[in-house]
């Protein structure tokens, strides 16, 4: 059986019957945790209800995902939704574990990428292509041989996956805590010599009011109660508002931008090219220069502020300090720090627990899964204030720190690679026939598939002698209708 799911509109709140969902097929399996609810008519609840062993195919997706699969293998109620396919095996005479391992090798995996039919943004492959699919079939009792073989080393596998998970967690912790003991000022000790930052604030201050000369609209920052504190700072340290650090902060360009370079093009950074605090350059667009505002030409230490995006990355800030002539997209804010103010420390503490909890806070729900920071709630964050010279010692400690934490997440990526590697080697092996040995005693694939077909082979004269029987009343019928009319 190859089928499609049950169109219905879904929920995540519980309501109705549990459906499976396109992300539903995750990491080798069915995820639980990754399926919607709906409404499923009684007479519909009886086709559409998996049973073990089924196998949802994802024929619609990304083209690094499409032909993912998952097997269904629990007695949870789960019903057929949209945008997988539903694979069930004939008689059992297939094992479903082994096909779906199948499924998952490599070489099928390409298989359908070679095939996919391309459209924008997704690609797809029909039940045809899923029915003319071939697979290799050994005789049953080796098949079930080679998914236990497969299995014990997956197993194996997995068990040094979930050590590398507890080493990633352990360094997330670490690089937390990291940013807790900087801005508590436990990282650095405080200088007896180093000016207070109070006197750094009322500098800034200064040279913030000689920006605003001449101009209509100025901004004042109201004092920050207690409450709004997360936590102790040193003595000379103050709490201020974001705002009263910055020299300006601008949107950037609405202007139309081109994946293709021209001379003169421009590069615009966009919400995707801010990664892990930094700017990833990989994926650019390009505004011709003539349509370029030059106000906003990126500088070097500009802080890019990411003012629209999913709640887990609204906010994420970098800072800029590429050479050339650079723009920014409409979604980004330009913030640029007044002279003595380090835009690294603040990017540091804008990206911590502590400022992604205020950005949690003051985002605005703006539809389709989008949060929304405007500039006004970015200016007004409290943020702590050291000397000019302990932003330095900080910043440099913790650039420090994270260099040494990338690179042991770098190194647990890598492990990962070779890891999912010795997954396709095994599976290649399972399906060329080398994983395990033959048993003449088990019979022949061929003995197998005669015996499928010839299953198959005896449903079809009972449809076929239920078909002629029907004809035959509606002939007599008309015949006898006919002779009446003659008469």
């Amino acid at each position: 059986l190859i089928r499609n799911g049950f169109s219905c509109k879904q929920n995540k709140e519980g309501n109705g019957f549990p459906v499976s969902r396109i992300e539903t097929v995750w990491n080798w399996g069915v995820d639980f945790d990754r399926i919607g609810f709906a409404d499923i008519p009684e007479e519909k609840r009886e086709k559409y209800r998996l049973v073990r062993g089924d196998i949802l195919f994802t024929h619609i997706h990304g083209y690094e995902y499409i032909g993912k699969s998952g097997l269904y293998d629990s007695e949870k109620p789960l019903y057929h939704g949209m945008n997988t396919l539903l694979i069930r095996l004939y008689d059992y005479k297939i094992y479903p574990k082994y096909f779906f391992y199948y499924l998952s090798s490599p070489n099928v995996k390409n298989h359908w990428k070679k095939i996919c039919k391309r459209a924008i943004n997704q690609v797809s492959v029909n039940t045809k292509n899923v029915g003319d699919f071939e697979l290799p079939i050994p005789p049953r009792l080796e098949q079930e041989r080679i998914v236990k073989k497969i299995e014990s080393y997956f197993k194996k596998i997995d068990s040094i996956e979930q050590s590398l998970v507890k080493a990633e967690i352990l360094l997330s912790k670490y690089r937390e805590s990291l940013l807790a003991k900087a801005f508590r000022g436990e990282l650095t000790p405080q200088g007896s010599n180093d000016e207070p930052a109070s006197v750094l604030l009322e500098k800034l201050r200064t040279e913030r009011e000689k920006n605003q000369v001449g101009k209509k609209k100025k901004q004042d920052f109201t004092s920050i109660s207690d409450d709004e504190k997360p936590f102790d700072i040193p003595e000379s340290w103050e709490w201020v508002r974001f705002g009263e650090l910055l020299s300006h902060s601008r949107y950037g360009t609405s202007e139309k931008c081109s994946e293709e370079q021209n001379d003169k093009d421009v590069p615009v950074l966009r919400m995707g090219n801010i990664k892990d605090g930094k700017l990833e350059l990989s994926s650019l667009k390009f505004l011709a220069e003539s349509k370029l505002d030059e106000s906003l030409i990126l500088e070097n230490g500009d802080i890019l502020f990411n003012r629209t995006n999913s709640i887990e990355h609204v906010g994420k800030s970098a800072v800029f300090k590429e050479s050339g002539k650079w723009s920014y997209a409409g979604y980004l804010i330009n913030a640029k720090t007044l002279a003595d103010v380090n835009p690294d420390f603040y990017v540091y503490y804008i990206n911590s627990l502590f400022g992604r909890d205020y950005i949690e806070r003051v985002a605005t729900n703006t539809g389709r899964a989008q949060s929304n920071v405007n500039a006004e709630k970015m200016k007004n964050m409290p943020v702590p204030l050291p000397s000019k010279n302990i932003q330095s010692l900080i910043t440099e400690k913790l650039m420090q720190g994270f260099d040494i934490v990338s690179a042991e997440f770098g190194r647990i990526e890598k492990s990962k690679r070779i890891l999912l590697k010795l997954k396709e080697s095994i599976l290649n092996k399972a399906f060329q026939g080398t994983l395990v040995n033959q048993i003449d005693s088990e019979g022949t694939g061929k003995e197998l598939l005669n015996k499928i077909l010839a299953l198959k082979e005896l449903e079809k004269p009972k449809k076929k002698a239920a078909k002629k029987k029907i004809t035959k009343k509606k002939v007599v019928k008309k015949a006898s209708k006919k002779k009446t009319t003659k008469k």
